[in-house]
C-alpha cells in the first residue's frame, strides 16, 4: 500500500484543477476557507490548511480510487493537521526570497482551541504519511515554480486536545512571525448551503441567519457523504 499512497497523492495533486468542475464541493470555496494570506508591505505570508475534508473531496472526485482505498487514505491523513507555509519577501528584481524550512519552523506556532500544538518532525510521521509529504512538495514546485520552492509542509498531531474537525465547532490560530491567521469552524464550504425560504437567497453552510434580514436559514441536502469522525 506504501507505493499506492504515493501514486494516489501524485494523482490527486496533479488533478486538482480538474476537480473544480467535477465535485459537489466547490474547490475555490474550499481553498478560500482553508487559505490565509498576508501581502502587506514588500512580502507575502501564506498559511494553507489541508483538513481531512480536503483529501476526502479530492478522493471522491476521482473515479479511479476505490472506496476501500479512499477510506484507508482518509484514516491516514486524519491523524495529522497539515499546513503549507510560505514566508517570503519580494526582491527589487521582481524575484521572491523565501524563508528556509528552518526559519519557517522557528517563526511558526499553531494553536487549536487555545492549546499550542507541538510540531512533528519527519521521523515522527507514519511511513505512508512521510511518503505523501515527500511527493507533494516537488509537485507544488512543478505547478507553482519559484513560489513552490518556498512552500514548506508543517505537520502536527490531530488527536486528543489537539484534534480539529472542519465540520465541527472549533478555532485554530497560526502565527508566522508577526502575522496571525485564524480559522473558525465549521467551514461553510464543506457544509450544505443554507437557504432563506422567504427570499431564495443562498448562503455558506455555517450561516444560521440571513445577514441582511436576520431571518433563519434552512439547510440544503448534504454534500459530504459521511463525517470524518465516523472513521474513528
Amino acid at each position: 500500500m506504501f507505493k499506492r499512497f504515493i501514486a494516489i497523492t501524485s494523482l490527486l495533486i496533479g488533478s486538482l484543477p480538474l476537480f473544480a468542475n467535477m465535485a459537489e464541493v466547490n474547490l475555490q470555496d474550499l481553498m478560500r476557507d482553508t487559505q490565509r494570506m498576508d501581502t502587506k508591505g514588500d512580502g507575502m505570508t501564506l498559511a494553507w490548511w489541508l483538513p481531512t475534508e480536503f483529501w476526502q473531496f479530492s478522493l471522491e472526485s476521482d473515479g479511479d480510487i476505490s472506496p476501500d482505498e479512499q477510506e484507508e487514505m482518509l484514516e491516514l491523513v486524519d491523524n495529522y493537521t497539515v499546513l503549507i507555509v510560505l514566508d517570503a519577501v519580494f526582491t527589487p528584481t521582481d524575484g521572491v526570497e523565501a524563508a528556509t524550512r528552518e526559519e519557517v519552523i522557528e517563526r511558526t506556532t499553531l494553536s487549536i482551541n487555545g492549546n499550542e500544538v507541538p510540531m512533528l518532525s519527519f521521523s515522527e510521521l507514519d511511513e505512508e504519511m512521510g511518503a505523501v509529504i515527500m511527493v507533494m512538495k516537488p509537485m507544488f514546485v512543478q505547478m507553482l515554480g519559484e513560489f513552490g520552492n518556498g512552500l514548506h509542509f508543517l505537520v502536527y498531531p490531530n488527536s486528543g486536545e489537539y484534534r480539529i474537525n472542519a465540520k465541527h465547532p472549533g478555532r485554530m490560530r497560526c502565527q508566522i512571525g508577526d502575522k496571525i491567521f485564524t480559522w473558525r469552524m465549521p467551514l461553510g464550504s464543506i457544509l450544505p448551503p443554507k437557504l432563506d425560504p422567504k427570499t431564495g437567497e443562498k448562503f455558506p453552510g455555517n450561516y444560521n441567519y440571513n445577514p441582511y434580514t436576520g431571518d433563519p436559514l434552512e439547510a440544503e441536502s448534504p454534500k459530504i457523504k459521511y463525517d470524518i469522525d465516523d472513521l474513528m
